[in-house]
């Protein structure tokens, strides 16, 4: 919605203008226990309930709670001020960076994402949220009965409010201009917390280096094993940095949809559950009259990143696009082909993660 694009609105959405785009769309509801997709919608709504139930406002509701968690520097403001000292938040217009902090006041999130917090406040509340407390147990067992499902995208276990990556538990979030991901490690009794103040939820898809990316790298690192997939002890090599040049056109030829799968020289990650997963991501750039020239690569621990200018009808934007090392080889990240597909409503099944 016109609120989350970087560009200047010609005024501050409230949550009144959420409630309508709801609303205005009743082809995005579908029936309890069919599909595990993360919206925001449902924590909004849910907030708005509290309200009836309780005759007070959400902010009040939700503000006991954290002083009832002991968190000093979490809050749910009363209005549109950020409380001091605060990061400035920054999103993209076009390939601009723009300050977005007045335009992403927590007046507008409601329920969905007002809270405003430090992340050492976040770090402290990652073992209550995961053990559940001031929950009963019945109600815990409930809440982290996960399913496999997608967000934006990627893959993701839900349960009732909680999210699972890997053996961490915990929840991500974000709004214009600020990301954070908040996650608890049982068994070794740890939390890890990470927030970033950049983010362009139009250009989710291009931009992909956020808190949730920053923290799998961390958790990768720090804790090996808890994150499939991304062991920091394999002791494979990893592959040779590709020239700039190259790796252009490889990636352009990927994105080609008239070239088939096994004449293309890149894959995506995973691709085996999904042999076309890559033509359907060319598909959704040709659809979309987007085209991509890579500017530079770099290898970021065990992985790749190319910084790309990317060309589209509405002009031009930066673009990461993230590498995964596979069997000695670079491959286009699946969560990356993942979110690229679903701009245009496309699926696959290794999207999912109960693939």
């Amino acid at each position: 919605m016109p609120q989350t694009d970087a560009a200047a609105t010609d005024r501050v959405w409230t949550p009144s203008d959420a409630l309508r785009v709801i609303g205005a769309h009743p082809d995005k509801a579908t029936p309890p226990d069919t599909a595990t997709d993360y919206t925001n919608s449902g924590y909004f709504l849910l907030g708005l309930v509290l309200e009836k139930v309780t005759g007070r406002p959400v902010r009040d509701v939700i503000n006991d709670l954290v002083r009832d968690y002991g968190l000093r520097d979490t809050s749910f403001p009363a209005d549109a001020t950020m409380p001091d000292p605060h990061a400035r938040g920054y999103g993209y217009d076009h390939d601009v960076r723009t300050d977005v902090t007045t335009r992403t006041p927590p007046t507008v999130w409601g329920a969905a994402g007002s809270l405003v917090s430090t992340v050492t406040d976040l770090a402290a509340y990652a073992p209550m949220l995961a053990e559940g407390r001031f929950l009963k147990s019945e109600t815990l067992r409930a809440r982290t009965t996960f399913t496999a499902g997608s967000a934006f995208g990627s893959p993701m276990d839900y349960g009732l409010g909680i999210m699972r990556e890997g053996s961490w538990i915990g929840h991500d979030g974000g709004v214009l201009g600020y990301t954070a991901m908040t996650m608890y490690l049982p068994e070794r009794k740890v939390s890890l917390a990470v927030v970033s103040n950049q983010y362009s939820p139009h250009y989710v898809s291009l931009l992909p280096l956020n808190s949730q990316s920053l923290w799998m790298g961390l958790a990768a690192k720090l804790y090996p094993g808890t994150i499939p997939g991304l062991d920091a002890s394999a002791t494979a090599p990893t592959p040779t940095l590709p020239a700039p040049g190259d790796l252009n056109d490889r990636l352009r030829e990927a994105l080609n949809p008239a070239i088939p799968p096994a004449a293309k020289r890149l894959r995506v990650e995973g691709d085996d559950k999904d042999p076309d997963l890559m033509t359907k991501v060319a598909h959704a750039y040709s659809t979309l009259a987007i085209s991509v020239t890579v500017d530079n690569d770099n290898i970021i621990g065990t992985g790749m990143f190319a910084t790309t200018s990317t060309t589209t009808p509405h002009g031009n934007l930066p673009m990461l696009v993230p590498f995964t090392a596979v069997d000695g080889a670079w491959r286009l990240s699946r969560g990356w082909a993942c979110q690229q597909i679903a701009v245009v409503d496309e699926q696959s099944a290794a999207c999912s993660s109960a693939q």
